[in-house]
C-alpha cells in the first residue's frame, strides 16, 4: 500500500474506533460526492417489552483527512491545516445552505516517522499523535483560492468519544 492509502485506513479506523466504542454507528455513502462516512446515532428506547435500540434520524457526515506533523502550522492554540478548496468550500456549503446533516472535517495528525504511527504494547495498541474535528462558521465565505485554503482548527477540537457525543447533543437534542 502506499503511504496515503495508509494514512487513510489508520484515519478512518480510529473515528470507528471512536464511534462504535460511544454506542454510535457508522455508514460509508455509496457514492463519493465530499463525504466519507455518516455518523448515526443509535437510540435506547425503553419499553414494556423491554430496551430497545433503533437507528435515530441523527446524522453527522465526515470528511476525513490524514497527514503528518511536518504538514501543519501549530502554535498554543490552533492546529494550522491547508485544506483543498473544494473540500474547504464543500463544508461552507453545508452551513451556508443550514444542511439538514452537517458536514465535519476530521483531520489525523501523524508523526513524521511511519514506524511510530501505530505501537503494539503488552496490554494495548496505540495509535500515534491524535485527531481534531473542524466545522466552519456560519462567517466564512467560499474562498476564491486555487488550490488550497488555510483552515484553523482550534486544539480545543480535540476527537474523542466526548468530543462526539457532544456534537450530537448540540445538534439534536
Amino acid at each position: 500500500m502506499t503511504e496515503q492509502q495508509i494514512k487513510e485506513k489508520l484515519s478512518k479506523n480510529y473515528l470507528e474506533l471512536l464511534i462504535h466504542n460511544g454506542g454510535h454507528k457508522h455508514m460509508k455513502p455509496e457514492d463519493d460526492h465530499g463525504v466519507d462516512l455518516y455518523i448515526m446515532r443509535v437510540q435506547r428506547i425503553e419499553r414494556a417489552d423491554g430496551i430497545r435500540y433503533v437507528d435515530s434520524t441523527d446524522f453527522i457526515g465526515v470528511q476525513l483527512k490524514c497527514t503528518c506533523v511536518a504538514s501543519i502550522d501549530e502554535d498554543e492554540d490552533y492546529i494550522k491545516y491547508d485544506l483543498e478548496v473544494k473540500t474547504y468550500n464543500d463544508l461552507v456549503d453545508r452551513v451556508r445552505y443550514n444542511a439538514t446533516v452537517p458536514l465535519l472535517l476530521v483531520l489525523m495528525i501523524l508523526p513524521d516517522e511511519i514506524s511510530t504511527w501505530v505501537e503494539v504494547r503488552d496490554n494495548e495498541i496505540a495509535l500515534a499523535k491524535c485527531a481534531y474535528w473542524y466545522e466552519p462558521d456560519s462567517s466564512e465565505i467560499y474562498t476564491g483560492n486555487r488550490s488550497t485554503k488555510r483552515i484553523y482548527i482550534p486544539k480545543t477540537n480535540k476527537l474523542d468519544m466526548d468530543s462526539i457525543r457532544r456534537k450530537f447533543i448540540a445538534l439534536y437534542d
